[in-house]
């Protein structure tokens, strides 16, 4: 077993690569809060998608089973105001704003503590939320709303 730790940022980045697309239902507007909960990695949504089943099977177990380890550990939190991706105990805040809605995709600006504000966007199939980052995706499934 090796003792390799992911640094945060890089860890979010693996994930954000692995471009995991669900399949879209019909074209709706979303609610002003929708973004708002607790999310968790999707693992169905992984199997699913056309990048992680175009590669070769021994890359999709090893893919697989640190996805699945991720799963077990990781959480992502989102307020009004922040992302908290949450990780062995630890959490990393970063503050957000919505810049745009378009029906069921939103443009973020994100201001991590260093480096430059950076463009991402959110797209919502139900109860998965897909982020969406310079040329990925990854889709994270709801496990409740935020509180009041």
């Amino acid at each position: 077993m090796s003792s390799f730790r992911w640094p945060r940022i890089s860890l979010f980045w693996f994930l954000a690569g692995l471009a995991l697309q669900p399949a879209c239902k019909e074209q709706k507007t979303v609610e002003a809060n929708a973004i708002e909960g607790n999310w968790v990695i999707d693992l169905n949504a992984l199997q699913r998608s056309p990048k992680f089943l175009a590669e070769p099977e021994e890359k999709r177990e090893v893919i697989l089973g640190i996805m699945t380890k991720m799963a077990d550990s990781m959480t992502f939190r989102i307020t009004d105001e922040q992302i908290i991706v949450g990780s062995e105990g630890k959490e990393q805040a970063t503050p957000y704003r919505v810049e745009k809605k378009e029906k069921e995709e939103w443009v973020l600006i994100t201001f991590p503590k260093q480096g430059q504000p950076e463009e991402n966007r959110v797209r919502f199939d139900g109860d998965v939320l897909i982020l969406i980052g310079k040329n990925t995706e990854f889709a994270l499934k709801r496990q409740n709303k935020a509180p009041k």
